[in-house]
């Protein structure tokens, strides 16, 4: 920032330094004011001429060199601006104020510097036995060690009893610190000190709450711009810990390393994620994606920044004034979008709006530009609480478009809905029409069609009466023959010519007896799901046609057992074994096997000189 430009220039300007240095130590007039204090006066802040300083380029003289005659005229009075910094460092700065207060004050008194951020701290304080006691602090000492548990560098000044009294300090750090000191009573100190850091408790309890109110948003819409603004506010939160010392003294007090970067880091997660809200936040990939793609280069360029500062200079940390560039272009990208009218920038456009004003106030502070007070100094701490507010309210305001848009869309849908009904009534009253005319047409076409269809049925119906009684006279002049005398197997499966008339004739004979179940003898059954089974009603027994006859347990067609039972029926001896299983297309065993089977059969029932008048009435064949 201002420290690295100031120090750029001295680089530029090495040859005028000892002119420069000349020049002042001739027209020294001693004139450093002397700060009197007393009952009234609770607060003093030592500015312009109140100081006088001695740099010290090789960084060895100690506090007895300065006291020695020879220093104490080389010290130069601040008189050309308001507050004094340490513009070539790494070079030691000697401070040196007077204070003089009154004999009969009953005040005690500290001083305190305002810039937390010095590396060493040395005061040198005189006391009451003409000498001086000497303090050491500084951010790269254990924060513990401090005399007062306070963020910013505090030492106890005790009464001088009306005498003027030197107080020296000693600055070293490799960073550009301004040296601001102020004096303050106990009493104004500690009401100074509540309010700043209920203030900051205040801000930093913002945070907390709103990085977590986006998260649980978050767990609700799953939008990650709720993650991206969450995490934005706890690092800004941090940040500002950091740069304002509280992290230091709350969070890592026993880290004087990482605390001289930790700001850097904060700064850097800060901008890139401030960056990446801009992206989502405002859909820069539909809305303007040129601006999305110089955010991505941005995000990038910043990381290798970075990067390169934390390994080769970390002196470029302080250098914060490039952070206008990312902030600048943020800004510009909210201005835009709300200038095509995106609604919900509006917000946006006002939080970094006023973000972009406190680092830019911020920054004419360090360039001394406009005059250091409590709100240029705290200015970006109060910008990014404002700019916490306005972006809070854009997300609000988002979600409040998102509803708007979403019932606006509604009311489309239900006006197309009923465009598309009217136009449905509408066809459908003209498809109506045309299905009454067709359905009139058809309704005449059906009346002939059922007319000949009667006619038709009644020409079928005579036909059948006359097929069926064809066939009962084929059926019956069939049976007379094989009644009569031996047919071959051709004209035998004439009246049983498949599986299924075998077994509808042997569930005719099986009906004309009682029904008995061979399990438990109940008398009752129902038709089972198999065809021409029964099953008992009581225990469930599945009783298969083929069960309580001869046919039992077969494995060949019955079609053709039938035909050999008909053999041994009529007796026909003269017909062979081996005849009999060419005609049937059996093995001889098996015809064999089963024609003895009918015999057994007729013999065990004693069933001789049987009639086969008519195949009607065959009870033979059952058990």
């Amino acid at each position: 920032m201002f420290n690295v430009l100031h120090k750029s220039i001295r680089v530029n300007k090495r040859i005028g330094v000892l002119v420069y240095l000349y020049f002042l130590m001739s027209f020294n007039t001693n004139a450093q004011v002397v700060v009197e204090i007393n009952d009234t006066i609770h607060e003093h802040m030592f500015e312009y001429d109140d100081i006088s300083y001695y740099e010290d380029p090789t960084n060895t003289l100690t506090f007895k060199d300065i006291l020695s005659d020879k220093y104490d005229t080389l010290f130069i009075d601040n008189s050309n601006d308001r507050f004094l910094g340490n513009a070539n460092y790494p070079n030691s700065y000697w401070v040196r104020i007077k204070i003089k207060s009154k004999s009969d004050s009953k005040e005690n008194w500290l001083l305190e510097f305002y810039d937390q951020t010095i590396d060493h701290l040395i005061a040198f304080i005189p006391n009451s036995k003409g000498g001086y006691d000497s303090l050491a602090t500084g951010d790269r000492i254990n924060f513990n060690q401090r005399t007062f548990e306070h963020k910013n560098m505090i030492f106890d000044y005790p009464q001088n009893e009306g005498k003027v009294k030197n107080v020296y300090f000693k600055v070293s750090s490799e960073k550009y610190n301004n040296i601001i000191i102020v004096l303050r009573s106990y009493k104004k100190f500690i009401g100074y000190s509540l309010v700043e850091y209920m203030f900051f408790g205040l801000v930093f309890g913002m945070v907390i709450i709103i990085s977590l109110f986006n998260i649980l948003t978050f767990l609700a819409v799953r939008k990650v711009q709720y993650v991206y603004y969450s995490m934005y506010i706890a690092f800004v939160g941090l940040y500002e810990a950091s740069q304002t010392g509280i992290a230091y003294h709350f969070l890592w007090p026993n880290s004087p390393e990482w605390n001289e970067v930790a700001f850097g880091i904060m700064l850097y997660l800060v901008i890139i994620l401030a960056l990446l809200f801009t992206k989502s936040f405002l859909n820069l990939k539909k809305e303007a994606p040129v601006l999305n793609k110089v955010i991505k280069y941005a995000i990038v360029i910043r990381s290798v920044w970075f990067v390169f500062v934390l390994i080769f200079n970390r002196e470029l940390l302080e250098f914060r004034e490039i952070e206008i560039i990312p902030l600048s272009l943020t800004f510009y990208a909210g201005i835009h979008l709300y200038l095509k009218n995106i609604v919900h920038a509006r917000y946006f456009v006002w939080a970094y709006g006023v973000l972009f004003f406190g680092f830019l106030m911020k920054t004419l502070v360090n360039f001394e530009l406009i005059p250091f007070g409590i709100i240029t100094h705290y200015s970006i701490t109060i910008a990014f609480v404002c700019e916490m507010l306005f972006l809070s309210l854009a997300l609000g305001d988002k979600i409040k478009q998102i509803g708007i848009q979403r019932d606006k869309a509604k009311l489309k849908v239900i006006e197309t809905l009923k465009e598309k009904e009217k136009l449905s009534q509408k066809v459908n009253l003209e498809l109506e029409g045309k299905v009454k005319e067709r359905t009139l047409e058809l309704s005449e076409a059906n009346e002939k069609l059922q007319i000949q269809s009667e006619q038709i049925t009644k020409f079928n119906i005579q036909l059948d009466l006359q097929n069926r009684t064809l066939q009962k006279d084929v059926i019956a002049t069939t049976n007379k023959r094989i009644m009569k005398k031996l047919v071959g197997y051709d004209e035998f499966s004439l009246v049983f010519p498949d599986r299924i008339t075998c077994y509808r004739y042997l569930d005719e004979l099986k009906a004309k007896r009682p029904y008995c179940c061979a399990k438990c003898s109940n008398d009752k059954y129902f038709e089972n799901v198999k065809k021409f089974s029964r099953r008992c009603t009581k225990c469930g027994y599945n009783e298969s046609v083929t069960n309580n006859t001869i046919f039992k347990g077969i494995k060949f067609p019955v079609e053709k057992a039938f035909y050999i039972v008909y053999l041994v029926v009529i007796k026909e001896e003269l017909m062979t074994i081996e005849k009999l299983s060419e005609i049937i297309d059996l093995r001889p065993n098996t015809c064999w096997g089963f024609k003895n089977k009918v015999k057994n059969h007729f013999k065990k029932n004693k069933i001789k000189n049987i009639e086969l008048n008519s195949y009607e009435n065959w009870e033979f064949l059952l058990d």
